[in-house]
């Protein structure tokens, strides 16, 4: 549909702009968020029922995935030969970080039910998201100084 493909153009964008990695990393978290909201709305606006909106998030993200998994693997890619990753892995690592998001975003909406709408809930998914990119950014095990 008319989302996935703006979805998919403003990720292309994004993997030309000359930035760093872990910038684009919090946009494509930011996008993808921004994409469900739509999914979501037109669900909410009875444009379609949540079983169709169901069908077409679980449709949307299997057709998205290879594009995602492309574009966090070319993200980090390009942070490793710059230097601003240390990483020894870049693809199982991208592959990593979408199941971690695509489980952040199962468990706020549960295809079971109709998502409650409400601004909160997105603001949560972002806020674990953010986090996650933060965690995996920074480590959490303290390094000895030297």
């Amino acid at each position: 549909g008319h989302e996935q493909e703006k979805f998919t153009r403003d990720i292309e964008i994004m993997l030309k702009k000359d930035a760093p990695a872990a910038e684009k990393l919090r946009e494509y978290v930011d996008m993808r968020i921004r994409l469900f909201r739509e999914l979501v709305n037109l669900s909410a606006l009875g444009v379609q029922s949540w079983a169709e909106v169901s069908s077409i998030f679980g449709d949307l993200f299997s057709r998205l995935e290879e594009q995602e998994l492309k574009f966090l693997h070319d993200v980090l890619l390009a942070g490793k030969e710059t230097g601003e990753l240390a990483l020894l892995h870049p693809a199982q690592t991208a592959k990593l970080i979408l199941h971690v998001l695509h489980g952040l975003r199962l468990r706020t909406f549960s295809t079971g039910r109709p998502p409650r709408v409400e601004e909160s809930i997105y603001e949560d998914l972002k806020k674990d998201s953010d986090h996650l990119i933060d965690l995996l950014l920074n480590g959490i095990q303290r390094h000895p100084s030297h």
